[in-house]
C-alpha cells in the first residue's frame, strides 16, 4: 500500500475520467494508492475504473449505489481505514486534473514543515492544460495556523481538493450525506485539527470549469444548505475562541445572502416560484446588518445592499450624484 491515499469519487464523467486518472498516474511521486469510487454512475465510468484497476496494482475500484459526492468520499475513507496503512490522504474530483509534481510537492512540503495539512493553489480551466515550471522550490511554502490560513486565503479554505491531509484527522470526520456544498461542513474541521497549514502559491491543481455542474446551473432551494454550513463554522469559531475568524465568517455569511439573492434574480424562468425565498433572504440579511451597522453597513459592504435592492440603490446613487453636482456648483 502507498504512502498517500488518493480518493476520487466518480459519477457521470465518462468524458473526463481518463484525463483525471492519467494525470495521477503521471505523478513524479509513485508510492500511492488510487481509490476510484464509482457512485453508481449510469455511463461507462464503472467499466473504465475496472480497466484501470486491472492494469495497475495501485488502483482500487470500488462500486456503490448512487448516494452523492459525500457518500462516495466516505466510502473511500472507510476503505482506506479498513485496508490501508497510508499516512496521508488527498481528494481529487474526477473532472479535474493535477500537475505532475502535485503529490511530490505537497508531501515534501507537509513533511519539511511538520504541518498538519499542505495546500496547493489552484487554477480554473475550461480545457486541458498544465502550468509547467522547472523549479517549484521558487515557490516556498507559507506556513501558518489554520485561522490565519482562513483569513489570508479564504477562497481556498473550504475546498476538499488541492490539499494533502494527515489521514488521522479523518478518523472521526466524514462528509454529510445528502447535502450539497459538503466541503463547507467538513474541511474546516480537518484544517483546525491539523493546526498548521503549509500553503504553496503555485497552481498544482486544475479545477475544470464544468458548465454542467451544480454551481453553474439555475438556482434552486437546495443551495441554501451552504448557509447551514456557514452557521456551523460560526458556532465553531465562537465556541473555540477564534475571534478573528468569527468576524470574517460573519461577513462572509452576509455576503452569501447577497450571492443567493443575486442567483435568484438571475433565474428569470422561476422568478415567481422563488419569490418567497427571495423575500426571506432579504429580510434575514438586513436583520443581520442592523445588528451591527458599523461593521456591516453600506459603506463596509455596499455589494450586499445593491444585491438586495438594486432599484433602490440605483435611485440612491442617482440622488447622491445630483447632490454632489449641486454642491460643486
Amino acid at each position: 500500500m502507498g504512502v498517500i491515499s488518493i480518493i476520487v469519487p466518480v459519477y457521470k464523467v465518462e468524458k473526463y475520467l481518463k484525463r483525471c486518472v492519467d494525470s495521477i498516474l503521471e505523478q513524479t511521486f509513485r508510492d500511492f494508492e488510487l481509490i476510484l469510487v464509482d457512485d453508481g454512475s449510469p455511463d461507462q465510468c464503472g467499466r473504465i475504473c475496472e480497466t484501470y484497476a486491472e492494469k495497475d496494482g495501485r488502483i482500487i475500484a470500488l462500486h456503490r449505489e448512487n448516494g452523492g459526492l459525500s457518500a462516495a468520499r466516505n466510502t473511500g475513507l472507510d476503505w482506506m481505514f479498513a485496508n490501508s496503512e497510508s499516512s496521508y490522504v488527498t481528494f481529487i474530483d474526477s473532472d479535474d486534473w493535477i500537475h505532475p509534481q502535485y503529490l511530490e510537492t505537497l508531501l515534501g512540503t507537509i513533511e519539511k514543515n511538520n504541518a498538519g495539512v499542505s495546500v496547493a493553489n489552484f487554477q480554473r480551466m475550461d480545457e486541458y492544460q498544465v502550468n509547467t515550471i522547472d523549479k517549484l522550490d521558487r515557490f516556498p511554502a507559507e506556513v501558518m495556523g489554520a485561522e490565519d490560513f482562513f483569513l489570508n486565503h479564504e477562497w481556498n479554505f473550504n475546498y476538499a481538493w488541492g490539499k494533502l491531509y494527515r489521514r488521522e484527522y479523518f478518523r472521526y470526520v466524514r462528509y454529510p450525506v445528502g447535502k450539497n456544498f459538503e466541503d463547507t461542513f467538513t474541511t474546516y474541521k480537518v484544517l483546525f485539527a491539523g493546526k498548521t497549514v503549509a500553503f504553496i502559491d503555485f497552481p498544482l491543481y486544475y479545477y475544470f470549469y464544468n458548465t454542467e455542474g451544480i454551481s453553474h446551473s439555475l438556482w434552486n432551494p437546495s443551495e441554501l444548505v451552504v448557509m447551514e454550513g456557514i452557521r456551523e463554522q460560526i458556532r465553531f469559531y465562537e465556541e473555540n475562541g477564534f475571534s478573528r475568524a468569527l468576524e470574517k465568517e460573519k461577513q462572509l455569511y452576509i455576503n452569501h445572502y447577497a450571492y443567493q439573492i443575486c442567483r435568484i434574480r438571475a433565474n428569470k424562468e422561476d422568478w415567481k416560484k422563488n419569490t418567497p425565498y427571495l423575500k426571506t433572504l432579504k429580510k434575514e440579511m438586513f436583520h443581520l446588518i442592523r445588528q451591527n451597522p458599523e461593521k456591516y453597513g453600506y459603506k463596509k459592504m455596499p455589494q450586499c445592499y445593491e444585491a438586495a435592492y438594486p432599484k433602490s440603490m440605483k435611485i440612491y446613487h442617482s440622488v447622491g450624484k445630483l447632490i454632489r453636482k449641486l454642491i460643486k456648483h
